[in-house]
């Protein structure tokens, strides 16, 4: 599928209701055997982040709906996370590099969508935020996070919008990810390599939280 495809206002149509219905699928859908759970195919995740890569990098200008393919990336990533894996690898390797184009877009509901996408997969992140180093190191080494610090340069009193609201809860999440496990002792939790992993991610996190709080201190925050 290429993004002259999507020049096509019919085919574009048709590919919305698709991922409409995928969307609900996932959110209603249950099936107690995995092997038989079409949410779980990895060639789903793989075709939908393929198709937003190529819009992303064309002249086409499909901002609606790319937003809805980021909200079926985000509710299959929630759907296949797990403790063990966290999450998977095609979204780390796939999506995660694609944020700071999609939040570099003019368009106010995508930049919207990436925020909510960035959230998301914090959040899952912070469920086992030792374990998800790399994420937090991500997020800090491409750039999106100092442009979602870069949202609030545009904020005023009589100007709190939907997008600074939503990357106000991104942002927050990522200062502290205290959904998991990160603040338990680590002499706790197995033998002493454990500690060295808590150590390094007890660096990595206050590393990337000076780094937010001195974008902040460029906008009119408070």
């Amino acid at each position: 599928m290429t993004p002259n495809d999507f020049k096509d206002s019919g085919k574009k149509h048709l590919i919305q209701a698709a991922l409409e219905v995928l969307a609900n699928v996932v959110k209603l859908g249950k099936c107690e055997d995995p092997n038989l759970d079409v949410t779980r195919s990895s060639s789903l995740p793989t075709l939908l982040i393929s198709i937003v890569r190529n819009l992303v990098k064309s002249d086409v200008k499909v901002p609606d709906l790319l937003c809805d393919l980021i909200e079926n990336i985000c509710l299959l990533c929630k759907n296949s996370f797990n403790k063990q894996v966290g999450i998977e690898p095609i979204y780390m390797k796939g999506f995660i590099p694609l944020l700071p184009l999609l939040m570099k877009d003019s368009n106010n509901s995508l930049k919207l969508a990436t925020l909510k996408a960035l959230g998301i997969f914090t959040t899952q992140a912070s469920i086992i935020p030792v374990r998800m180093l790399q994420f937090f190191k991500d997020i800090s080494e491409n750039g999106v996070v100092k442009d979602v610090c870069d949202v609030f340069r545009t904020i005023s009193q009589n100007n709190i919008t939907p997008l600074h609201l939503v990357a106000l809860q991104a942002i927050s999440t990522i200062i502290c990810p205290v959904y998991g496990d990160f603040y338990s002792f680590p002499w706790k939790r197995g033998p002493h390599d454990s500690i060295q992993e808590y150590i390094e991610a007890q660096e990595t996190y206050d590393s990337l939280r000076k780094m937010i709080f001195s974008e902040l201190k460029g906008a009119d925050f408070i």
